[in-house]
């Protein structure tokens, strides 16, 4: 009986196995798996106005001038921007009031549309850590959305209003 079980659930696991394999699946390059086209075009003007917000935010941040740098967030709401509420504000400034900033640089900056984009903040948060060697460092991730012809900073969140989680299948 033993035998008998043991040899039908290999049969099973080998079925399983090679029903799985199967040779029709389309096969992605990396371009069509990771990288989603630009949906607008961004002129000097566009680069230049992210560039002064991302700027102005880490200088603030990295001077640990929270409620400055709270003040420079917003978030967009049917199609409308409005500034963080009091109450996001207070819990903004008391989660990174906690945290030790010793150093902040702009990691990386990708603009894919007018909502949906990253700008990724290296944080240093140890005395003793590098940015450079990746040692204790955190990342915050703000993404600048464009509303009329203004840019502002939100922070990253994939189930914001224009967001669109370009890794996920």
């Amino acid at each position: 009986m033993k035998k008998i079980f043991f040899y039908s659930t290999i049969a099973l696991c080998v079925a399983a196995t090679l029903g799985s394999c199967k040779s029709d699946k389309k096969k992605y390059t990396a371009e069509e798996t990771f990288i989603a086209p630009a949906t607008m075009v961004y002129s000097a003007q566009d680069s230049s106005d992210i560039n002064v917000l991302v700027k102005n935010y880490v200088t603030a941040f990295k001077a640990k001038h929270l409620e400055e740098a709270s003040n420079m967030l917003y978030t967009v709401k049917n199609d409308s921007v409005h500034p963080l509420t009091a109450e996001a504000k207070k819990n903004y400034q008391n989660a990174y009031a906690q945290m030790p900033v010793y150093d902040c640089k702009v990691e990386a900056f990708l603009l894919r549309s007018d909502k949906n984009n990253e700008v990724r903040l290296a944080v240093q948060v140890i005395s003793n850590g590098s940015i450079e060697k990746n040692v204790g460092v955190t990342r915050i991730c703000l993404n600048p959305v464009k509303i009329g012809n203004k840019w502002y900073l939100t922070l990253l969140d994939k189930d914001a209003e224009g967001v669109k989680d370009v890794y996920a299948e």
